[in-house]
This record gives structure tokens, C-alpha cells and sequence, in this order.
């Protein structure tokens, strides 16, 4: 997992014993062994690692919109769901959310077979006559 992104700026960590000068770098690409190449003063790219290094500044302040991996899952493939307004216990399938922050979404739930939806009501219903048994012990 990256500890920085592109565009971060970063400064080495005080004593680590290096010949390499202590100012700040920006991130400039991120690879996938955890090592990170940065742009250095001179201008030219070199290899470092990210233990060597803390943030000075991100390079995205801002938070994570509300949606956000709700997107990234929906532009991955999955199926997205809408909460009803007029309804709140009705969920919906949207082949192309809005992402309203005054909207509600959420990754669809697995299809269920008509076992499982029989199943379910079975279950339901034994539940309610339980209560109605244990009430007539009383």
C-alpha cells in the first residue's frame, strides 16, 4: 500500500544517515515495490524509500466526496442501488446514478433465489407464531 501519492510533497525523516539533500521533494510517480522516484532538486528522477520519508503536504487536502467509493466500485462494475425517497425501505437498481449528496446508494445486495425469498418468510412467519406461543404461556 502507498504511504504517498503523486503530487505529494515530502521531506526525509531526521537521522537517516544519507549524502542526498535534505529538501522538501515532490512526488512525481508511485511504483508497485513501495519504492518511490522523486524529483529532485537537480531536476532528475532517483529512486528512494518511503521509510526514509514523512509528508510535509498532500497533495489532494481536500476530503473524499461523499460518494466517492460508491463510484469507484460502480466505475469497477458493480450494481448500485438508490434508496426511495418516497419509501425508505425500497431500494432500487440504477444503471446510471446521479450521485446527489442528497442521495442515498449503496452496492446492490446479491439477487436471492425464490428458496431463500420462501425461506425468509418461513422464518418470518415462525418468528411472529413464536411470539404468539410464548404470549399464551404467560
Amino acid at each position: 500500500m502507498s504511504k504517498f501519492k503523486v503530487g505529494d510533497v515530502i521531506e526525509r525523516n531526521s537521522g537517516e544517515n544519507v549524502l542526498d539533500s535534505q529538501a522538501s521533494l515532490t512526488v512525481r510517480l508511485v511504483d508497485g515495490s513501495g519504492d518511490y522516484w522523486f524529483d529532485e532538486i537537480t531536476g532528475s528522477l532517483s529512486k528512494h524509500y518511503q521509510y526514509m520519508y514523512k509528508l510535509v503536504d498532500t497533495a489532494y487536502p481536500n476530503l473524499p466526496k461523499k460518494h466517492a467509493e460508491l463510484i469507484k466500485a460502480w466505475a469497477d462494475g458493480a450494481d448500485i442501488e438508490y434508496e426511495s425517497k418516497c419509501n425508505s425501505a425500497n431500494w432500487f437498481p440504477t444503471a446510471r446514478p446521479s450521485w446527489n449528496d442528497s442521495d442515498t446508494y449503496r452496492i446492490a445486495l446479491p439477487k436471492q433465489t425464490a428458496n431463500e425469498v420462501e425461506k425468509e418468510s418461513i422464518l418470518t412467519e415462525l418468528a411472529v407464531l413464536q411470539k404468539r406461543l410464548d404470549n399464551l404461556e404467560v
